[in-house]
């Protein structure tokens, strides 16, 4: 179960409801935690088959709030390999099996036993003894397990790998392929087999500094084989000098292999590896490695014969390369391999960072991997947790537990005053405090009053000195609408006037009855004390949206960072000055085009309880744009397409905005583990200025206004014969004329269509009863004999009856 709460002990409240709740399969209530709540800073995950497992784990549960993200793939060398290991995981994970199968197939061209075989413990395979199969075993092991991660949306944005371990780091990052990466692994490992007996390794607890002056005394016999940490140091060389190491220093403890890898023993088989390695192709990858040979950064393409050897031969600074990598960012190391080796040391070398492995041994490996899975969730990384869920039904999931507390009231809140006593039902919205249903037509209206005294974070969005009400809040009221009736996706909203808040406003969000196609209209108006009501925005409601694929990884690798130093402070001199409420913009990115933010809603905006995605944080996600674009003017959202949300309560956000060549943007929204939150198809604004906002406290002819322009069209170069007929207004009986009116025009719309193929203008007044019983007959009668019948909306002047040769000729 995908918890996650503001606070630790809302969390542990959560889980307890949960437990005792007995609606729902623990599956269904998996599904529904995962796709209908969004992720909340503090998170924790509960792992179980029953109730009575998540019961089990109501004391032990470990929560968190990290916001890690850049994850490194971490490949060990040997020593992590258990005879059973990934035995559950087969039987369980048709990707895990899959790989398996998949590198077993290109291992059989270079060894004559199958790494399968050998995982499943058939009778007849060789030893994990023997070092020519353990390691292709383990690089099997480890290649799928990297898929696995990857089906559960782990990406890595770099990879690291120890001793042997580089070769899957390399093959998992795109360097190297499949065949290759056996051929390396099983051929090289084959040579090593000439060294058994000869050699062997030993760990010292010191610095590499006092181990290097330590091996001074066996010089050319011993050698510094491995750097793990700051006090992990590998030795490797001749046996008899290893012996006499171990009796000299007490931090000292032999390593169980027979041979001396990263020792000068290893040039004995390096002609070879130049002969059997020949042909290995390495390529370019798609995710960055490090390299613990080099001490740095490599094009995988240069990964050739001879890296292969000196990866052999040379010492392995994982330390190092550990170090680097933590300096630059990234905060996530997941060790893929069947048991942790190396996990300790990152840890600590890098305190501060989520470090995890994958299996454990004599663990379950679907137990095991999952509460590695936990571990990078609590942390703050990604994981698609739909994945691993699988499917499910929406079941009812218990009300967010709300951690109790005094505050005195200081002012009235928005919504006014007590929604039943009047007849109305509440509706729990900060906005919008009631709702009602019109009788007989199933339209509904959403009611409240809105003012900076009972919301003060609205005062934050001042536009051209006038506080403005936010577009992203005519949105979340428009969507709240929709959910009383089933439509939970904005299909459109036209913002037709700014809501200028320098006084209260009254304000009503009404959704009109279901369309044909399921559509319902949507429309704002508010009105202050002394005022008409105003249109401040029409759209429509649709029922459904399609859930979107988020990014992989965050941010994207590559990316460019924008700095945002004095970000607001420019735009306060633009015109847009957001106050602290609204200074939500935290990270901002740039790839190929499109920009990637990290937005968080702000103290100073209130909590999210009731909106579908608080308006504050939704606008801060629009100042990416904004920030980046060249200020030349206010600009204003006016059209809203497409936005859909997906999951509420998000205080956090990870935000990709693409513009297209019109300028309208496009908008996916994600919480911090990669969940969608809310996604815009296209956004179009409009240039405004103070001027017209002042306007726009007048009236509904404030800011946008329809102008009739006199225009002289081009004559046609012939004049088209046809036929009129006009349809007089409605008198005082108007079911006797509007009956009289469609009939007549029926009966002459028949014999024209069958007497003749000239055109037909009717000409019938469309705001009268009549004529638009008539407009609805012929608009029938257009379907079924397009390019016969043209229907005017004219009036009686002089030059009106002028263009209609013209409107005929145009079609």
């Amino acid at each position: 179960w995908i918890l996650s709460a503001h606070t630790e002990p809302a969390l542990r409240e959560l889980a307890r409801r949960l437990v005792t709740r007995d609606e729902g399969s623990v599956t269904d209530v998996a599904y529904s935690l995962l796709h209908g709540r969004a992720a909340l800073p503090c998170r924790a995950v509960m792992i179980g088959a029953t109730r009575e497992d998540f019961a089990a784990e109501l004391d032990a549960l470990t929560c968190g709030s990290g916001r890690a993200s850049k994850v490194v793939f971490v490949f060990p060398g040997q020593g992590s390999q258990w005879i059973g290991m990934g035995r559950r995981l087969w039987e369980s994970s048709a990707v895990f099996r899959d790989s398996v199968l998949r590198t077993d197939r290109a291992l059989a061209e270079f060894v004559d036993w199958s790494a399968a075989a050998v995982l499943a413990g058939e009778p007849g395979t060789p030893d994990l003894d023997r070092v020519d199969v353990v390691q292709p075993v383990l690089f099997t092991v480890m290649v799928a397990l990297a898929d696995v991660w990857r089906s559960y949306g782990v990406e890595p944005a770099a990879v690291v790998g120890h001793s042997q371990g580089e070769i899957a780091a390399a093959h998992v990052a795109g360097g190297l392929s499949l065949r290759d990466a056996a051929r390396v692994v099983a051929l090289r490992s084959k040579a090593l087999t000439a060294l058994a007996g000869e050699g062997g390794m030993v760990v010292v607890q010191r610095s590499v500094a006092y181990v290097e002056d330590l091996l001074r005394q066996w010089e050319g016999r011993l050698s510094v084989a491995v750097v793990n940490g700051p006090e992990a140091v590998v030795v490797s060389g001749q046996v008899a000098a290893l012996e006499e190491l171990l009796a000299t220093e007490d931090r000292a403890r032999r390593v169980a292999v027979d041979y001396a890898s990263h020792s000068a023993q290893v040039e004995r088989i390096e002609e070879e590896l130049a002969r059997t390695l020949t042909d290995v192709q390495p390529m370019t990858s798609r995710v960055p490695l490090f390299s613990t040979v080099e001490r740095d950064w490599i094009d995988t393409a240069s990964m050739d014969t001879g890296y292969w050897y000196r990866n052999l031969r040379q010492t392995v600074w994982f330390d190092d390369a550990v170090g680097r990598l933590s300096e630059a960012g990234f905060d996530v190391f997941v060790e893929v391999s069947p048991h942790p080796v190396l996990t300790a040391s990152v840890r600590e070398s890098c305190p501060d960072a989520v470090v995890t492995g994958t299996l454990r041994r004599d663990h379950h490996d679907v137990a095991a991997l999952l509460a590695a899975a936990r571990e990078l969730h609590i942390g703050g990384a990604r994981v698609d947790w739909a994945a691993v869920v699988g499917e499910g039904r929406r079941v009812d999931l218990p009300t967010y537990p709300f951690q109790r507390d005094r505050y005195w009231l200081e002012r009235g809140s928005g919504s006014g005053g007590d929604a039943a006593g009047l007849g109305l039902l509440p509706t729990r919205y900060p906005l919008l405090g009631a709702v009602t249903t019109i009788a007989g037509s199933g339209a509904v209206v959403l009611s409240g009053r809105l003012s900076v005294a009972s919301m003060p974070w609205l005062a934050d969005h001042a536009v051209a000195d006038t506080v403005v009400l936010p577009g992203t809040a005519l949105v979340d009221m428009a969507i709240r609408a929709g959910d009383e009736v089933g439509c939970g996706v904005l299909d459109e909203l036209v913002v037709q006037t700014p809501l200028v808040l320098d006084r209260a406003a009254s304000v009503q969000v009404s959704v009109g009855p279901a369309e044909a196609d399921g559509r319902r209209p949507v429309s704002v108006h508010a009105r202050r004390d002394d005022g008409d009501w105003v249109e401040h925005a029409v759209g429509s409601l649709a029922e459904e949206a399609d859930v979107p694929v988020p990014p992989r990884s965050w941010p994207p690798a590559g990316a460019e960072a924008v700095d945002l130093t004095g970000l607001y402070e420019r735009l306060a001199d633009g015109g847009l000055a957001y106050g602290p409420a609204f200074q939500g913009l935290e990270a901002l990115w740039r790839q190929d085009g499109s920009l990637y933010a990290e937005v968080a809603l702000p103290e100073a905006a209130g909590d999210t309880a009731g909106y579908a995605v608080h308006p504050a944080l939704f606008d801060a996600a629009l100042h990416a744009v904004v920030g980046t674009a060249e200020l030349s003017g206010i600009r204003l959202p006016f059209a809203w397409t497409g936005v859909a949300v997906h999951a509420t309560d998000a205080t956090r956000l990870r935000v990709r905005l693409d513009t297209d060549d019109t300028g309208a943007v496009r908008l996916l929204a994600t919480d911090t583990t990669g969940e969608p939150v809310v996604t815009v198809d296209a956004l179009v604004t409009r240039p405004v200025t103070a001027d017209q906002l002042r306007r726009a406290d007048s009236g509904p002819d404030g800011l946008y206004a329809v102008e009739w322009v006199s225009h002289t069209p081009a004559t046609p170069a012939t004049v088209p014969v046809f036929e009129r007929y006009v349809v007089e207004p409605t008198g005082d009986d108007v079911v006797a004329d509007t009956h009289r009116a469609t009939t007549d025009t029926l009966a002459h719309v028949q014999r024209h269509l069958t007497a003749t193929t000239t055109p037909l203008v009717v000409q019938a007044p469309y705001d009268d009863l009549a004529g638009a019983a008539v407009w609805g007959l012929l608009r029938t009668a257009q379907t079924e004999h397009p390019g016969r019948i043209v229907l005017v909306d004219t009036d009686d002047h002089p030059a009106s009856q002028e263009v209609l040769p013209i409107l005929v000729a145009s079609g």
